[in-house]
């Protein structure tokens, strides 16, 4: 079993594989789950409530574009 454990911000994620060996939609589903913890999270956040939905659009595309690039 084998661990994958990146920080962005204040989350930490944590995910354990069976497979030794990291195939490309592994990857892919792990950052499906970052990237949409990382808009459940936005979407508590009183000031980001507050903007409109294209800022908000906006917002959330470059911080998964940064998440993927770390």
């Amino acid at each position: 079993m084998s661990c994958i454990i990146f920080c962005m911000g204040a989350f930490i994620f944590f995910f354990q594989q069976d497979e030794p060996d990291m195939s490309l939609l592994n990857v892919i589903n792990m950052t499906d789950i970052a990237i949409r913890r990382l808009i459940q999270w936005s979407k508590q956040l009183s000031v980001f409530s507050n903007l409109c939905t294209e800022d908000q659009i906006a917002l959330l595309k470059g911080s998964c574009t940064e998440m993927m690039i770390l």
